[in-house]
């Protein structure tokens, strides 16, 4: 007689053997329990045994949410309010938020429209003081120097002026990159085995390229350019007056030390004084 016997494994399939054939039956009842684990492992949240009411809901946006979009609505507004009142018709109304601002930041063009909201205002001398300060910061931007120019306080010559488009390319990010490329090149001209002569070459092309920009900013920004806020005297070392001011004259400090409250200054015709420090500091 032949045999016969069942075997059940643990994925729910039963083999019975009659004889010498095998049959491989598949218990559903194994088979939908596996597919119900299954189905748990990848979503746990479906098959909770939690009541209904008791489960947690998507909550709604949060109210903090709101209050830092009132916030930084507001600070948006407060940015824009001396610019709304310069557009308004009242510069003179911006100068106090936009010098505030500048102190803070000390960039250049920070100051520059400060300067501008001054001249806007008909202040000839502030004008002149804070251009001045927006083109110490950047020597190599034209706009200070341009609006100095408009403001009728041009500044002498600089070496920017006669450098002209030759210096461009060797400030800002343009000089950076310039001189990122010539120390890679320079570098690979030490220390590579072939080709020393090519990756050398460029390397000292581009620093000729941005030396003329480079250097002009160093120079100009030495130069310790000032301007008389109000009419005022240029003094000998007596006190007496020597040469009359008026407000906006563009003047080159001599020294960094005061003496008396008087600092040396040097006219762009050459003459030489001093200056009442109080006269050459502009505040709103």
């Amino acid at each position: 007689m032949g045999r016969c016997g069942v075997n059940i494994n643990a994925f729910g399939v039963r083999r019975s053997a009659f004889g010498v054939g095998w049959r491989t039956h598949y218990d559903p009842k194994v088979l939908v329990s596996l597919l119900q684990m299954s189905s748990r492992q990848r979503n746990p949240r479906l098959f909770s045994e939690t009541p209904n009411a008791e489960r947690r809901t998507p909550n709604p946006p949060s109210i903090r949410c709101l209050f830092v979009i009132l916030l930084a609505l507001t600070g948006l507004a407060a940015v824009d309010q001396p610019y709304a009142a310069w557009e308004s018709g009242r510069p003179a109304d911006a100068i106090p938020a936009l010098y505030q601002r500048a102190l803070a930041q000390d960039r250049w063009d920070a100051w520059y429209d400060l300067g501008l909201a001054a001249a806007a205002a008909g202040d000839k001398g502030r004008a002149a003081v804070w251009l001045i300060a927006a083109a110490r910061r950047a020597p190599e931007q034209p706009e200070p120097r341009a609006a100095l120019s408009i403001n009728g306080t041009p500044l002498p010559v600089t070496w920017m002026d006669r450098l002209g488009p030759v210096a461009m390319p060797g400030t800002g990010v343009t000089g950076l990159i310039l001189l990122g490329f010539s120390g890679l090149c320079l570098g690979l001209a030490c220390t590579a085995r072939s080709r020393r002569g090519l990756a050398g070459s460029l390397g000292v092309l581009g620093l000729l390229i941005a030396a003329p920009g480079m250097i002009g900013v160093m120079l100009d920004s030495r130069n310790a350019w000032a301007a008389t806020v109000r009419d005022t005297h240029l003094l000998d070392s007596a006190g007496n007056p020597v040469a009359q001011l008026p407000a906006g004259t563009v003047l080159r400090l001599v020294g960094d030390q005061a003496w008396a409250g008087r600092l040396g200054a040097s006219l762009p015709n050459g003459q030489r004084g001093l200056v009442a420090q109080s006269d050459l500091v502009a505040k709103p």
